[in-house]
């Protein structure tokens, strides 16, 4: 007769698979163009939050500031170009990657000279609104991390 053996389900050891299977998502070069989809979604989640749910100010006060948030369409922009984005890199298109880059790039430094410019001037009109840019310039780097990985994941193999 056989004694059927009970599994011990050791939280440790289950966190210790479910990190490696992240860390391999993560370093994986089949998944980087997943990632990148990721990191777009992200960006274009956070303006929805902030500008539905939170209701933040998106307000210009100056000529400066309304060059560096394009007129006032920074956030659309950058939505919009987000959004036709998505499925060509699902498809894994070179030109969709290399798009991904370029829009991740341009809007991290476009957020992080807002921020520079409105720490710089220090009003009491820019408090409520200095995290807006710093959120969303970090949000930016998976978008470029990934958006590199992915375009040179795409020469390497053509």
């Amino acid at each position: 007769m056989k004694k059927s053996k009970k599994s011990i389900h050791c939280p440790y050891s289950f966190l210790k698979k479910t990190i490696r299977k992240i860390n391999f998502i993560f370093k994986s070069a089949a998944y980087y163009h997943v990632m990148l989809i990721a990191a777009l979604t992200v960006s274009i989640g956070i303006i929805f939050i902030a500008r539905d749910i939170l209701d933040f100010p998106f307000i210009t006060y100056d000529a400066f500031s309304l060059i560096i948030c394009l007129g006032d369409t920074r956030h659309t922009a950058g939505v919009m170009l987000s959004l036709f984005l998505i499925p060509l890199c699902a498809a894994k298109k070179r030109f969709g990657f290399l798009m991904a880059l370029l829009l991740g790039s341009s809007l991290f430094l476009l957020c992080a000279v807002h921020t520079a410019y409105m720490l710089i001037l220090r009003t009491y009109r820019f408090e409520e609104q200095l995290h807006g840019p710093v959120i969303w310039a970090l949000a930016q780097l998976p978008v470029i991390i990934y958006g590199y990985k992915s375009l040179m994941e795409v020469k390497k193999n053509d």
